[in-house]
């Protein structure tokens, strides 16, 4: 008897039995289904009330199955196993003020529900143009941010995806706390096999650490994030990007700026910021990772001493401020990896170097 094993004989996605581990109950059951918030690739985001409480969450519905043709089963595997480790991240960060509470996951033949806290104060993009905004509100948005991932860091949990539109604020307060919302690129780390070289090229590109672009990513990378987020918070634009083509950029040209550019602080982007922010930027924005401080080192900074209390004190940044809604304006944040991978495979040829990009991620 041969000992073949045909192609057609391999095991495909319909064939694995879709399970999470996660408490078997429907969701209408223990709550009434409100309106959709959101929707994307793999599901929705909805409003949903308890019924026995009436207490009002956000839920996350992540269908279990990907609709793929001829998918293997390793592959809906690995996304399975991308939503519980998400899940088990949100437990494990229960009770961090800055990170969304995690109410309870549950499960049903077709999807999966991550049931969470409700933040009714809108994205953070959306709030600029609503509040007083200054100097102040960055270094308090950017206090959160830090202290996210210092909790991050003590937890083992690399999040890989800091940027403004995965934080949004509870309340329409203007002390309001403000959340780390999303967690789906977030991994688990052992301190002893730093930095993790087997994740791959994920996140968004203006926000990734140089080490990242050799897939070598360890704490300190979110910390450059943040410093991103920071510069971008302070100014209205990229500390790295492709200049020649900001409408339509290409990834190798991002890649190319934070690889190689030192960020500007100079000119009418920076009038009025002073130079304990900027030193803050430039601490953090330190292209050898030895060099950057921690999250907790950052947190200790001049510039970040404060509390939430100031965050509607100093002068108005305007002009910041109508930046940041251009740059929402034109989605330059929800830009499709599709588009941008086009371009990159264009001009990835143009530039090579010892931490050149590998393409093999591309589509």
């Amino acid at each position: 008897m041969s000992s073949r094993v045909d192609v057609w004989d391999v095991q495909r996605a319909k064939d694995v039995k879709l399970d999470c581990g996660f408490r078997r109950q429907p969701l209408t059951e223990k709550y009434e289904l409100g309106c959709a918030l959101g929707e994307g690739g793999f599901g929705v985001v909805r409003i949903v009330r308890a019924r026995d409480s009436g207490t009002e969450f956000a839920c996350k519905t992540i269908r279990k199955r990907l609709d793929v043709p001829n998918l293997a089963a390793a592959k809906q595997q690995q996304h399975l196993d991308n939503i519980k480790r998400e899940v088990a991240i949100l437990r494990k960060l229960r009770g961090t003020l800055n990170v969304v509470y995690l109410e309870e996951a549950y499960e049903d033949d077709e999807d999966v529900h991550i049931v969470q806290e409700l933040c009714r104060g809108g994205e953070l993009f959306h709030r600029i143009g609503r509040r007083h905004y200054s100097e102040q509100t960055v270094a308090s948005f950017m206090r959160a941010v830090l202290r996210t991932l210092a909790q991050c860091a003590a937890n083992r949990i690399l999040h890989r995806d800091i940027k403004p539109g995965n934080f949004m604020l509870l309340t329409e307060a203007d002390d309001s706390p403000l959340k780390a919302i999303d967690f789906g690129l977030a991994v688990f780390f052992d301190p002893k096999q730093l930095p993790r070289t087997d994740l791959g090229l994920e996140g968004t590109p203006w926000y990734m650490a140089p080490e990242a672009l050799s897939s070598a990513v360890e704490p300190v990378s979110d910390v450059w994030a943040a410093g991103v987020m920071a510069y971008q918070l302070l100014s209205g634009k990229f500390p790295f990007d492709d200049w020649q083509h900001p409408e339509a950029p290409s990834l190798s040209l991002v890649w190319r700026s934070v690889l190689t550019e030192v960020p500007r602080f100079s000119g009418k982007s920076w009038e009025g910021i002073s130079d304990a922010a900027k030193a803050f930027c430039r601490r953090v924005l330190v292209k050898d990772p030895r060099k950057r401080p921690s999250a907790r080192e950052a947190l200790q900074d001049p510039w970040l001493l404060g509390n939430v209390k100031q965050r509607s004190r100093g002068a108005q940044l305007s002009s910041v401020v109508q930046r940041l809604q251009r740059y929402n304006q034109q989605n330059v944040f929800k830009r499709t990896a599709r588009c941008l991978f086009v371009r990159t495979l264009d001009s990835a040829a143009q530039y090579a170097g010892p931490f050149a990009p590998p393409l093999s991620i591309c589509p």
